[in-house]
């Protein structure tokens, strides 16, 4: 899909999705995505490179998703290069074991919100920042721990100086 520059999803029926990874890889001149607030996400299991490479999307707002049986999230914005803002506020990610690379070579993005993560299940946090140059600020909740945590080799690689901070407290 490398020549789309715009879609609409709103159409979609998605209740009974249980997969949807790999859905919009490589749409590496898709500038946007409308409809992605209609997706009932309420079963889907599995979002792994969900919109990796999608190089020139700026902004993402899943405010809507319902990511409660999500197990994994690899590379889920992997490579989305352009990515201005993000909008994970109703994330809920209890459940999810793997984000290994989900955000790895953002470099458009200097914040991220995962004060809504709940982070206790996850195994994986390998390469989750891995290039994201110019991402400078992680606000965290009271739900981020890594104590199960198996690989969080190269989390920050390449990302200069990042801050993780609870998000009532700015440094």
């Amino acid at each position: 899909c490398s020549s789309l520059t715009s879609l609409d999803v709103s159409s979609f029926d998605t209740g009974n999705v249980k997969n949807m990874s790999y859905m919009f890889p490589a749409c590496s001149n898709l500038t946007e995505i409308l409809g992605l607030e209609k997706f009932d996400t309420s079963n889907v299991e599995n979002m792994e490179g969900m919109f990796q490479a999608c190089t020139n999307l700026t902004d993402l707002n899943l405010s809507n998703f319902n990511t409660s049986n999500i197990k994994n999230m690899e590379g889920m914005f992997s490579v989305c290069a352009s990515l201005t803002s993000l909008n994970l506020s109703s994330f809920n990610t209890s459940n999810v074991e793997n984000m290994k690379g989900m955000f790895n070579g953002c470099i458009s993005l200097t914040s991220l919100d995962l004060s809504s993560f709940d982070t206790s299940n996850l195994t994986d946090t390998s390469n989750m920042f891995v290039n994201c140059a110019n991402l400078t600020t992680i606000y965290v909740g009271d739900n981020w721990d890594l104590s199960n945590v198996e690989n969080t080799s190269n989390m920050f690689g390449g990302c200069g100086t990042t801050t993780t901070t609870p998000k009532e407290n700015s440094l």
